[in-house]
Order: C-alpha cells, then structure tokens, then sequence
C-alpha cells in the first residue's frame, strides 16, 4: 500500500494553508499549492526531518535540509504549529525558533514548549473586530438581555486589543 496518499496535509485558514491577507496573488499561489499537492509534499517532508530529530530544528536548518526557501518553510512551521503537529521550545538556537515533531512533545515539559504559535497583534486586532462584528450582526437580529452581554463583551476585548 502506498502511504504517500495517506497524508493530509493541515488546511487551518478555511480549508487553505494561508497566505498573506490582501494579497490576490499570495492567496492564488495557496490554493494552486494546496490542489497541486505541493502543501502536502512540503508538509511531508518537514514532518518526516522532524520525527527523525529528537533536537529539533530551525527554518533554516530544514531549508538547507530541504532545499527550500524561508518563506516557504516558515509558512509550512506556521500552519503545523496551529495545527498541532509540531511544537517549539521557548529557547532558539542561534537566533531562531526550535521546532519539534509533536511525538517528542512529552519529552519536553509546559515550561519549555510554545504549544500555541505566537498570535500576532494584526491577527488580534482582525479577530476582535470579527468578533465584534458577530456581535453586533446578532444584537441587531435579536435583541437581548444576552445579546447585549455578548455585544458589551467582544467591545471591551476590541477596546483591550487596541491600547
């Protein structure tokens, strides 16, 4: 049985392995490689380097692994780190992140690993307004003692994100 066909690549952002936000052109360069197969190739093969390295490694030691560039091996590191896949330990190695297969997670403990990627301010600031938004769309469809609760609470975590 051929395994290569078993693996599923991780698609967290709607079904997409992301791309950088008002960017036509990065958006059509995902999804050519997420139907192509080149997500899940990529995927792949950074997983299989790290479950063979209980020391982990950084984007560019799997660059130079792999023969890929930067963006994308961080883009690949970004979408297995949410996904779970993969963690990475809270030290860097000259100067850079430390990545793991999540196999080895155990062997590391709460102290010294960042399960969760780091959540950029951007992506704070964009997932307040989204919620924000939710908020007001279900306040003004039905209004509540409960809607005014949920509108009051994703407001003061919009107020919070900007200062």
């Amino acid at each position: 049985m051929n395994t290569e066909n078993l693996f599923h690549p991780s698609l967290p952002y709607n079904g997409l392995s992301g791309h950088i936000a008002n960017s036509e052109s990065s958006k059509t360069r995902a999804v050519a490689e997420d139907e192509s197969g080149v997500t899940a190739s990529r995927q792949k093969q950074i997983l299989d380097v790290l479950a063979k390295t209980e020391y982990g490694n950084t984007w560019k030691e799997l660059a130079d692994k792999l023969g890929l560039h930067h963006g994308q091996v961080s883009g690949a590191l970004s979408v297995l780190h949410k996904a779970g896949r993969i963690f990475a330990l809270k030290r860097t190695r000259e100067g850079s992140q430390i990545y793991l297969h999540a196999r080895f997670r155990d062997e590391h403990g709460d102290a010294l690993r960042l399960d969760i990627p780091t959540v950029t301010k951007a992506t704070q600031n964009r997932e307040a307004f989204a919620d924000l938004l939710a908020a007001v769309d279900t306040f003004l469809n039905a209004q509540s003692f409960q809607t005014v609760h949920e509108l009051r609470r994703a407001y003061e975590a919009m107020k919070a994100v900007e200062n």
